[in-house]
């Protein structure tokens, strides 16, 4: 089956799929006669059009997006790139969400966190918590911190405990947020209780004397700040 690119019939013929990528070869404006916005938008329709194509359709779509993604200047489009990815099944998807991990713009990242955490894989568990430890963008990591209350394993609990110290109380917070998702406890927004925890179910280190700067509460805990805005926007 023909790639994307000019193909007129079968599943990703213009008039099934509305293909972005189709004669894209030449300007926007040539071949598709809209901003770059509205070729993003074509973009996500094709992966909320995913789960209704073929295999061979998924496979081929795939490949075209992944080829695709690297040339890509715009950040808007590889970002919808990366969603419709994401919505695909692996392995098809897989080269290009790692390749998305390493991408030079912060909101490509972003969605990239998003497409991860919608897979329940050890790939992806590892994929997020190397981003919530190591990003170099705070929203990043909030959005891969967000992304590991999915997984209800000891690593996961884990990672997010070694967060628990950070000097952000976004990441503070949201970490805390994460570990009720991926422990199934709710201790509040104790720090010290957490780390207490973990150290005497997961094998973590001890708590901390001194936590990161947070809210203290009446009795003299240290508590995660709320968060002022979601990096998920």
């Amino acid at each position: 089956m023909a790639g994307l690119s000019g193909c007129e019939t079968g599943p990703f013929a213009k008039k099934n799929w509305n293909n972005p990528f189709a004669q894209a070869d030449t300007s926007y404006k040539e071949a598709y006669g809209a901003t770059p916005a509205q070729v993003a938008r074509k973009i996500r329709n094709l992966g909320d059009d995913a789960a209704k194509m073929t295999e061979s359709a998924q496979q081929s779509a795939c490949g075209e997006l992944i080829n695709r993604f690297s040339k890509e200047s715009d950040p808007l489009i590889r970002r919808e790139m990366v969603y419709a990815l994401g919505s695909f099944p692996d392995p098809y998807s897989l080269p290009g969400l790692r390749a998305a991990i390493k991408d030079s713009d912060p909101f490509v990242r972003v969605e990239t966190c998003r497409a991860w955490s919608r897979r329940s894989s050890a790939e992806a568990l590892d994929v997020l918590a190397g981003i919530a430890q190591a990003d170099d963008n705070i929203d990043v990591r909030q959005a891969a911190v967000k992304g590991l209350r999915r997984f209800q394993s000891p690593e996961a609990v884990r990672v997010l405990g070694s967060l628990l110290d950070q000097r952000d109380p976004a990441l503070q917070y949201l970490a805390i947020q994460s570990l009720k998702g991926a422990t199934g406890q709710d201790l509040g927004n104790d720090v010290r209780k957490w780390n207490a925890y973990i150290a005497s179910n997961y094998g973590g280190t001890s708590p901390s004397p001194a936590p990161a700067p947070g809210l203290v509460d009446r009795s003299g805990s240290m508590v995660a700040e709320t968060p002022s805005t979601d990096p998920w926007r």
